[in-house]
C-alpha cells in the first residue's frame, strides 16, 4: 500500500517521470489516447484494463516512464509483485527506483515468497540501510511461522553483517525465548562502546539476574543511566537473591541503605533471621520495633538467654496466649507467677503453673499459690483437684460438692460422685446421680452417666423405671444396664435399646438372651453373632441355646472349649446333657463320675440316661431308683419308666407311669406313654385299659394321627368294629403330606395314609364278588375244583354275616359260586356247578379260611356229573404279609410279593380227597404313579394231590394287575389281574408230568 500511494502520488501531481522533451510528437500523439483511457480506468479501480492498456503503450513507446509507473501500480494493485518488480528494470536508476525496488522485495520476504538463496543475492548486493531491513523482514516473517526459537536461529546461520542493529534485535529475540547467555553476549559489547539506551541496559541487566551473576550486575550498576534506574535495578537485584536463597547478597545490599521503608526493615528482619544472625534480630528488633513475640520466639531456639531477656521486656496483655506459651517453653515460671493475666488467659495460667509443678513434684506448693491466685473459671475446680492428688480426699469431696451446688458442672458431679463410690458410699453416690439426672440432667458427662448406669446395674435391690435414662448411657453403661434387665426378664425393656443398625456384640448377645426362651434358634443366631464379634460372655449362652435348638453336636463341641469347671455344677451338667444328646456317651460318663454329686437328685437323673444311651439298662434303673429314692417327681417317675422298659421290667415301668400320673395329672405326655404302653401289652385286659386312656390323650392331640390309628386297632381288637372305623376315618382327616415336617417327600406319609384306608376298607366290606376265568390243559389252581379241562370259569359271591362285617379280625360269612369247564379251547360249557356254603375265618391274625358247602356238578351236552356232594375245605395262605403283601403301594416304585398257598378240599359222598400247595414268589413294577397298576415277573413250585393222583411242576410268570374302586376313606375295593405261566411238570401221574401255558383273568371287588 504505502508504495501504491507512492507511485500515485507521483503521477497524480504530475511529478515529470519522463520529460516531455524525451518523446517524440508522434510518440505523444499516440501515447495520449491510451494514457487518457488509463486514468478513466484508475478512477474506476479497473485495474486489469489499466494493465492491458499500460503493457501495450510501453510495448509501442519503451521509454514511456509515466505508462510504466502506471503499469508497475496496477501489477501492484493486483497482487503482481514479481512482475511489478520486473517492470522497474525498465525504468532508469533513481533513488525512487531504488527504493520503490527495496519496497517490493521486503514486501516479498514478509509474505514468505523469496528463497534463501535469492535472498542472500539480495543482501549481499543491498547497501547498509537495506541489507537491514531485508533481514529484519526476512527474521519478522519467521517469527511468524515458526517462532522467536527459529528466527534466532537463523539469524545466528545467516551471513549477515554485524552491527548495532543486528546486536540489539537479536538481544530482544533471545530475551523472548529465556536465553540470556545470548542477551549478555550481545549487548555486553555495546555496553563497552558505550552504545546502550536506557531500554537496552535494564534489558542487559535482567539477564545477568537471570543466570544469577551478582558480580557482573554489581559492575552494571556503576555504568546506570541515572539513579532512579540504579535504584529499580537495586530492588530487583534483591528480590532475585532472595528467591535464589543468596541471602548475603540481599542482606548486603539493604544494609547500605540508609533509611529504610518498613516493608524493606521487615525484609532486612527476616533476611537477618534466615542468616542466624543473631545480633542483627535483636537489634533490629530494638531499633525497628519488631514484635517482641516474634523475635522471643526465634531466640528460643538460637539463644535462650538473649530470648529470656527480650521476653522481659514484652507486654503480656498485648498477646496473652503467645506470653504464655512462650514463657512455659523458656521456663520463666517464676515470672509467670509473678504476672497475673485477664479472663480466661488468667485460669490458663494457673493450669499451666500448677501442671509444672505437678510435674516437678510440688503439689503443697502448687496448693498454697493457687490459694492466693484470684478466683476465675476453674480456679475453685483446680483446688480440689489438688486436694485430691495431696490426698485430702475429705477436703476434696466437700469441695467438688461445694462447686456442684454452686455451679452445677459435670467435672463436680462426676469427681463428687467418683470419691462418694471410692469411699464406698455408693448408695450417696447413686443418691446423687439420679437426682442430678433428674433435675440437672445437663450437667452430667458421659462419665457420671456411665457411673449412673454402673451403679444401677450393681444395685441389690429393684430396678427403677430407667427408659428415659438408657438412651443417655454411655454403650459400655448402657449394655450392662441392659443385661442387668435381661437376667430379670424385662426383655421388653431391652429390646426398645437395641441398635438397628451396627450392633455390638454384647448387643447381639442381649437380643439371644431375650429370645433363648421361647426362640432357641432365634437365640442361636443372635450369640453367633455375638461370638463372632467377640463377646466371650456369649460362648455359654451360646452352648445353651444350641442344646435348646436341637443342635447339641454344636453345643457340646462349645461346651468342651469352655471347659466348666466342677466348681460350676449347673454349666458341668449343661455340657453333659449336650454329650448325651450328641451321642457323645463315653466321654459324657466320663464327665458324670468325675462330677459325683451323690446327693443331687439331677445327677442321679442324667447319670441315668446316660447308661440307658450306652444300652446299660440294669445300671440305668439302679440309678433311677437312687435318684428317685432322694426325690420322687413325675418327671423322675417317668425318666425311670423308661429306663424300666429298656431294661424288660414292663410292670415296673406301667406302675411309675402310673404314679407320674397322679403327681403330674395336666401332663398330657404322661399320660399318652401309659396309654402306648398299656396297648402294647400282651394282656387282652391291660390292652382294654389303654382304650380310655388313648380317648382322652386325643383331646390333648388332636393331631396325632398315630394316636388314632392305635386307638383304632384296640377298638377292632375288643369287638368295636364301628369305633374303629370312626377312629380310621379321623386319623385319615389328619394326615396331609404336606402338613408332617418328618416326611420330607410325603412318600411314607402317603403310605400310611394308605394303610389307614386299606383297613378301614377291610372293616367295611360286607360284599365280596370274583370273577375268574383261565385256560391251560391244567387247570387246577385250588383244591375244591372237581371240574377238569383246558377252559375254566368261575364266579364266586361272598357275603359277611353280623352286625358287623369284621370282628376283630373274624368274620362268617355265605357264599355262592358257579363254575364252568371244557376240554377243549374253542369249548366253555361241558361241564357246570354251583355251590352255597359257609365260610368262618376264626383267627384274629392269621389268613385260615375253614369252608363247608353243599355243591351239585351237571354235565351239558350230554356230558355226565357227580350230582350233589357235601364239601368241606380248609385254605391258609402263609408268608403273604407285611413287605410281601399283594397290595398297591404309593409309596414304592417296585416291591417284593411272595406267598404260600395251601388248600385241602374232601367230598364227603364221593370220599374224594384233593390237596394243594403252590409257593410263589416275584417283584412288582410299579407302571405309572398316577394310575394303580402293576408288572410282576414270578416264579411257582406247585404240588397237587387228587386221590392217587398227583402232580408236581414249577414255572414262571408274568401278572398285569389294577386296582380300583375307591375313595376318601377306603382303599381300592377292586382289583383285576391278567398273567400267563409257562408250566414245566416234574413228576407225577394227573398230567403226565406235561408242561405248557396258562392264561388267567381274575377279577376281585
Amino acid at each position: 500500500m504505502r508504495i501504491i500511494l507512492l507511485l500515485l502520488v507521483l503521477i497524480m501531481t504530475g511529478s515529470p517521470l519522463t520529460a516531455a522533451s524525451d518523446l517524440s510528437n508522434f510518440q505523444q500523439y499516440l501515447s495520449h489516447p491510451y494514457m487518457h483511457r488509463a486514468y478513466q480506468a484508475v478512477e474506476q479501480n479497473d485495474w486489469p484494463e489499466v494493465q492491458r492498456l499500460t503493457e501495450y503503450l510501453v510495448g509501442r513507446v519503451p521509454e514511456h516512464e509515466e505508462a510504466r509507473w502506471l503499469l508497475v501500480e496496477s501489477l501492484l494493485r493486483q497482487e503482481q509483485i514479481d512482475s511489478a518488480l520486473i517492470e522497474l528494470q525498465g525504468l532508469p536508476v533513481s533513488e525512487r527506483r531504488l527504493e520503490t525496488e527495496v519496497e517490493l522485495k521486503i514486501r516479498l520476504v514478509v509474505r514468505g515468497r523469496v528463497d534463501q538463496p535469492e535472498l542472500l543475492a539480495w543482501l549481499a548486493e543491498a547497501d547498509d540501510s537495506a541489507h537491514v531491513r531485508l533481514w529484519q523482514a526476512r527474521n519478522q516473517y519467521i517469527q511468524r511461522a515458526e517462532g522467536n526459537q527459529a528466527a534466532l536461529q537463523w539469524l545466528a546461520s545467516a551471513p549477515l553483517r554485524d552491527g548495532q542493529a543486528l546486536r540489539m534485535w537479536r538481544a530482544v529475540l533471545a530475551e523472548q525465548v529465556e536465553d540470556h547467555q545470548q542477551v549478555i553476549s550481545d549487548l555486553y559489547p555495546l555496553l563497552v562502546a558505550e552504545q546502550l539506551d536506557e531500554e537496552q541496559w535494564q534489558r542487559l541487566g535482567m539477564a545477568l539476574l537471570a543466570v544469577v551473576d551478582f558480580e557482573a550486575a554489581t559492575e552494571l550498576l556503576e555504568m546506570a543511566p541515572n539513579r532512579a534506574v540504579r535504584h529499580e535495578f537495586v530492588d530487583m537485584l534483591i528480590d532475585r537473591a532472595i528467591a535464589v536463597r543468596r541471602h548475603e547478597v540481599a542482606l548486603h545490599w539493604l544494609s547500605q541503605r540508609q533509611q529504610l521503608t518498613d516493608s524493606e526493615s521487615q525484609v532486612l528482619w527476616e533476611l537477618a533471621r534466615v542468616e542466624e544472625n543473631v545480633d542483627l534480630v535483636v537489634t533490629l528488633a530494638e531499633t525497628h520495633e519488631q514484635d517482641c513475640f516474634d523475635t522471643v520466639e526465634w531466640l528460643s531456639v538460637r539463644a535462650v538467654d538473649q530470648a529470656r531477656q527480650v521476653f522481659l521486656r514484652c507486654r503480656a496483655q498485648e498477646h496473652p496466649q503467645r506470653w504464655l506459651v512462650l514463657g512455659l517453653a523458656l521456663q520463666l515460671h517464676e515470672t509467670m507467677a509473678s504476672r497475673p493475666l485477664t479472663g480466661q488467659w488468667e485460669g490458663i495460667r494457673q493450669e499451666e503453673l500448677v501442671r509444672h509443678w505437678l510435674a516437678a513434684d510440688q503439689s503443697s506448693q502448687a496448693l498454697t499459690w493457687l490459694q492466693n491466685q484470684p478466683v476465675v473459671n476453674g480456679t475453685r475446680e483446680r483446688r480440689a483437684l489438688l486436694q485430691q492428688q495431696l490426698g485430702l480426699l475429705d477436703q476434696a469431696l466437700v469441695s467438688w460438692l461445694a462447686i456442684y451446688r454452686r455451679q452445677a458442672t459435670s467435672q463436680a458431679l462426676e469427681q463428687a460422685s467418683w470419691l462418694m463410690v471410692e469411699a464406698g458410699d455408693r448408695e450417696e453416690a447413686l443418691a446423687l446421680l439420679l437426682d442430678a439426672f433428674e433435675n440437672q440432667r445437663q450437667s452430667m458427662s458421659e462419665a457420671s452417666l456411665g457411673r449412673l448406669g454402673e451403679l444401677l446395674a450393681q444395685h441389690p435391690g429393684p430396678l427403677p423405671d430407667i427408659q428415659m435414662l438408657l438412651p443417655q448411657l454411655p454403650l459400655t453403661s448402657r449394655l450392662l444396664l441392659l443385661d442387668r434387665l435381661a437376667d430379670s426378664g424385662r426383655c421388653d425393656e431391652v429390646i426398645p435399646h437395641i441398635s438397628k443398625v451396627q450392633r455390638q456384640p454384647a448387643e447381639w448377645r442381649l437380643l439371644g438372651q431375650c429370645a433363648h426362651p421361647g426362640r432357641p434358634g432365634a437365640a442361636v443366631v443372635y450369640l453367633r453373632k455375638a461370638v463372632n464379634g467377640g463377646d466371650a460372655l456369649a460362648k455359654r449362652a451360646l452352648a445353651y441355646a444350641l442344646f435348646e435348638a436341637g443342635d447339641a453336636d454344636e453345643a457340646w463341641r462349645l461346651w468342651l472349649q469352655l471347659s466348666p469347671s466342677l466348681n460350676a455344677p449347673e454349666e458341668y451338667m449343661a455340657m453333659l446333657r449336650s454329650g448325651l444328646a450328641a451321642g457323645n456317651i463315653l466321654q459324657a460318663e466320663h464327665k458324670w463320675q468325675q462330677l459325683a454329686l451323690n446327693a443331687e437328685v439331677e445327677y442321679w437323673r442324667l447319670g441315668a440316661a446316660l447308661a440307658l444311651s450306652a444300652g446299660e439298662y440294669q445300671l440305668a434303673l439302679e440309678r433311677d431308683r437312687r435318684a428317685l429314692s432322694l426325690q420322687e417327681s413325675a418327671e423322675g417317675l417317668h425318666a425311670a419308666a423308661a429306663s424300666a422298659l429298656a431294661a424288660g421290667e414292663d410292670r415296673q415301668a406301667l406302675i411309675w407311669l402310673q404314679r407320674s400320673r397322679e403327681l403330674a395329672p395336666d401332663q398330657p405326655a404322661y399320660l399318652l406313654e401309659h396309654a402306648y404302653l398299656l396297648a402294647r401289652q400282651a394282656e387282652h385286659q391291660e390292652r382294654a385299659r389303654a382304650i380310655p386312656l388313648l380317648q382322652r390323650a386325643v383331646e390333648f392331640y388332636p393331631e396325632d394321627f398315630m394316636l388314632q390309628q392305635t386307638l383304632a386297632q384296640l377298638l377292632n381288637e375288643q369287638s368295636e368294629p364301628t369305633l374303629a372305623r370312626a377312629s380310621l376315618r379321623q386319623a385319615i382327616d389328619l394326615v396331609e403330606p404336606e402338613l408332617w415336617v418328618a416326611d420330607q417327600d410325603g412318600s411314607e406319609l402317603a403310605q400310611r395314609k394308605y394303610e389307614l384306608r386299606r383297613s378301614h376298607e377291610s372293616l367295611s366290606r360286607r360284599n365280596s364278588f370274583t370273577v375268574a376265568s383261565s385256560w391251560s390243559p391244567f387247570s387246577v389252581a385250588s383244591a375244591g375244583q372237581p371240574l377238569r379241562g383246558e377252559n375254566y370259569q368261575l364266579v364266586l359271591w361272598d357275603h359277611a354275616l353280623g352286625e358287623e362285617p369284621v370282628n376283630n379280625g373274624r368274620t362268617l360269612s355265605v357264599y355262592g359260586r358257579a363254575l364252568t369247564a371244557a376240554g377243549r379251547r374253542d369249548s366253555y360249557f361241558e361241564t357246570a356247578g354251583l355251590g352255597v356254603g359257609i365260610r368262618s375265618k376264626p383267627l384274629s391274625n392269621q389268613n385260615l379260611n375253614l369252608y363247608a358247602e353243599l355243591y351239585n356238578e351237571s354235565g351239558l351236552r350230554g356230558q355226565g356229573g357227580r350230582g350233589f356232594d357235601l364239601l368241606l375245605r380248609a385254605t391258609a395262605s402263609l408268608f403273604d404279609q407285611g413287605d410281601y403283601r399283594n397290595d398297591w403301594r404309593p409309596a414304592e416304585q417296585g416291591w417284593h410279593e411272595r406267598s404260600l398257598y395251601l388248600d385241602a378240599a374232601w367230598f364227603v359222598d364221593a370220599g374224594e380227597l384233593q390237596l394243594l400247595g403252590r409257593f410263589q414268589q416275584g417283584y412288582n413294577y410299579k407302571l405309572a404313579n398316577d394310575s394303580p397298576q402293576t408288572l410282576m415277573p414270578y416264579g411257582f413250585v406247585q404240588g397237587v394231590m387228587d386221590g392217587k393222583d398227583e402232580d408236581l411242576r414249577i414255572g414262571a410268570g408274568l401278572r398285569w394287575q389294577y386296582w380300583f374302586d375307591d375313595d376318601r376313606y377306603n382303599a381300592w375295593r377292586g382289583r383285576f389281574a391278567v398273567r400267563a405261566e409257562y408250566h414245566q411238570g416234574l413228576s407225577g401221574s394227573l398230567y403226565d408230568r406235561r408242561g405248557g401255558w396258562l392264561l388267567g383273568m381274575e377279577v376281585n371287588w
